[in-house]
Parts: structure tokens; sequence; C-alpha cells
């Protein structure tokens, strides 16, 4: 077995149809990856919205990020784009095929003016307290998509953790809930660490 593998999971609620599932799990078992799947009941959460749960989500662990990789090791982590796109490409963007309705609180105080879709994301987890969660727009075109995707696992194959926890030092007044939220610009066509005080904005990586 190679140390290097990436570690995958996904946390989805009852909506999300089963053949969505199924092939997350091909995609899994012919990268080698184990991929449990946890499902919960659709129900009312109240919080701060980015970082509610999203219908469905795909938790990446960053296992030994500071050591070289193994070619082995590579391909596993090249299977991040190869899911995040299966499930993105069926739950946000312009050409969606599901149509996913969440419920949240409508007595929380913390909501806020959000494009961002409540069906989708995707989650990595740096350390022990700290993760990164990529948040998607509903108006993402399907080549953005994979461009997003792309961008989302460079990210993870060609950072080291002590590079991450950089980045997130770098921005620490927008890490809350030691969680940092990241998008995709539209213009710019990379990444950027949003901030979950609409107000204050948003800022490149």
């Amino acid at each position: 077995m190679d140390d290097n593998r990436i570690i995958a999971a996904v946390f989805c609620n009852d909506l999300i149809p089963e053949e969505i599932i199924d092939e997350l799990s091909a995609i899994a078992k012919e990268s080698l990856i184990d991929l449990p799947v946890v499902r919960k009941k659709n129900e009312p959460m109240a919080g701060m919205e980015w970082f509610l749960p999203t219908a469905m989500a795909l938790h990446f662990i960053k296992p030994y990020p500071n050591a070289f990789l193994s070619e082995m090791g590579k391909d596993n982590y090249i299977s991040i784009k190869k899911l995040i796109i299966t499930a993105a490409r069926k739950l946000v963007g312009r050409d969606k095929i599901i149509n996913i309705k969440v419920i949240t609180s409508t007595s929380s105080p913390k909501k806020t003016d959000r494009v961002y879709s409540i069906a989708f994301s995707a989650l990595a987890k740096i350390s022990e307290k700290d993760k990164v969660k990529f948040l998607f727009d509903d108006s993402l075109t399907q080549t953005e998509l994979e461009d997003y995707a792309i961008k989302i696992e460079n990210f993870l194959l060609k950072n080291s953790t002590d590079d991450i926890m950089e980045i997130i030092k770098r921005n620490g007044e927008l890490h809350i809930m030691n969680t940092s939220l990241y998008a995709y610009d539209h213009k710019t066509k990379e990444l950027i660490v949003l901030d979950p005080l609409p107000i204050r904005g948003r800022k490149e990586c």
C-alpha cells in the first residue's frame, strides 16, 4: 500500500440520487481509493451558511504531504479531479441536471447574500484542526468546473502541509471556525479566498 494515497469520503443527505454515489464509487475503485459514504437526513440547520454542510460534500485528507510523492501517489491525487468533476457537473453550474433544494432554518440570524451552491462542496483536511472548503458557484460553465477541479487538485498536490498552513496564516483573518473558504474567480481563472463576512469581500490566495 502507498502511504501517499489520498483518503476520501462522501458525506451527503438523502436527496442525492444513488446513481451519483455509484459513479463516484466506480472512480474510487479504479483509483484504489476507499470511499466510504455517510448519508444524513435533510433537516433544518442554523449557522453561517457558507460553513453549513452542502447536500453532498467530498472530503479529502492529505496524508504525509511533506514527503515526495511516488508515481502511484501522484496518480492517486489525480483522481481528486475525476471525483469532483463527476459530482459537480450534475449538482452545480449552468448545466447541472439535478436540482437540490436544501432546507435551511428561516430563523437563522447569520444568512448571507451568497451565490455559492448549497448542493455541493469539497473539503480538504490539512491538519488535525484546520481544513479548506471549496465552494462552487452555480453560474460556472462546464469548462470552468473542469478548470476549478484541476486547480483544487494542483493546490493539494503541489503544496505541502507547511505551504498550505502558510497560506492560511497569511489570510489569518479569513480563517474562521478553523476553516478557510475558497472559490473560483471567473475573471482571473484562479482560486480566491473568501471572507465569510460578505461585506468585507474576497482576495486572491
